[in-house]
């Protein structure tokens, strides 16, 4: 006999129903968590929340329902509305519901905590609607990188665009294939700024991960396949560092001139330009791909354009 018979049949001796109502019943209308419905059946945390995912039982929101239960039907939207407004103390909330300050905070930490899971989860959503969007117009998505939050912590003081914003672009890529969405959206095709960053250092490092069961079924054809899709350009990028290890990733096909105008100055812009004219790792034919054919390729509207 399975676990999942034996807890059938537990639920239906010890409560008199079936094991989906209960664990409904106890998720919606008592408002309990997963390990608390765990504790109940006498089995593991991960087991109840398998079980209520295998169902199609959303996860209730346990604040709401304790504190209507302990204070009164309506309560929770009260509560709601005194701790979100900028005037009300924590001290009026406790005299209003009957009890400390202390706790008044500490509910609304709690309070704050949804608030945050729900904003992060309405924030996925939005994100998979647009990628699912571009994925049907079969976009071209240019990503340039910006200063995170925790790299200003860091209080490195260097200049961001010199190590932040290669680090960056590096995350955006390598999270697109971490998390599947280079997979389920791959009739988008991305443009990376500055050579990728550390990508084509890592890309091995990374590959490693193609071991994990878990990324193989997002990531089906392997960590590389999907590196290897990405467009690159070569802004404040031109210099044999970078390409060197850049042509090790991807071929010409996947390369696009970059100038960094107007951050870069007419100085980087010609050196670049001298470079790649110069690079010995190019042919002519390499760099007619990089300066145009690519490009167009990408967006082939402007062929008549570039041919008038």
């Amino acid at each position: 006999m399975t676990i999942r018979a034996k807890l059938k049949s537990y639920v239906q001796v010890q409560f008199g129903t079936d094991l989906y109502g209960f664990i409904k019943r106890k998720s919606h209308v008592d408002g309990l968590y997963d390990y608390e419905i765990a504790s109940l059946l006498k089995v593991s945390h991960s087991m109840v929340t398998k079980l209520r995912i295998a169902y199609g039982i959303k996860r209730a929101d346990g604040f709401s329902g304790r504190f209507d239960r302990r204070y009164g039907k309506g309560s929770v939207e009260k509560f709601k509305k005194m701790a979100e407004h900028p005037d009300t103390t924590l001290t009026e909330i406790g005299r209003h519901f009957g009890f400390s300050k202390e706790y008044a905070g500490r509910s609304i930490k709690r309070y704050t905590v949804l608030l945050i899971l729900r904003c992060k989860k309405k924030r996925q959503i939005k994100k998979k609607e647009s990628l699912a969007e571009l994925d049907k117009r079969k976009t071209v998505v240019f990503i340039h990188p910006t200063t995170h939050p925790t790299s200003k912590e860091l209080q490195l003081n260097i200049p961001e665009g010199i190590i932040e914003f290669p680090f960056d672009t590096s995350r955006a890529a390598f999270n697109l294939v971490w998390t599947g969405a280079a997979e389920r959206y791959s009739n988008i095709r991305y443009i990376l700024s500055h050579a990728v960053g550390t990508v084509p250092f890592l890309a091995w490092r990374f590959s490693l991960l193609d071991y994990d069961y878990r990324f193989r079924k997002r990531a089906p054809l392997g960590a590389m396949a999907y590196l290897k899709r990405f467009y690159y350009d070569l802004a404040l990028s031109a210099n044999p560092y970078a390409l060197r290890s850049l042509q090790e990733l991807v071929g010409p096909e996947q390369v696009l001139y970059g100038s960094g105008n107007p951050f870069a100055n007419s100085y980087l812009v010609a050196n670049g330009i001298d470079f790649i004219k110069k690079y010995d790792g190019y042919s002519d034919e390499d760099r007619k791909l990089i300066y145009r054919s690519n490009a167009l390729k990408l967006f082939p509207r402007l062929q008549k354009l570039a041919e008038s």
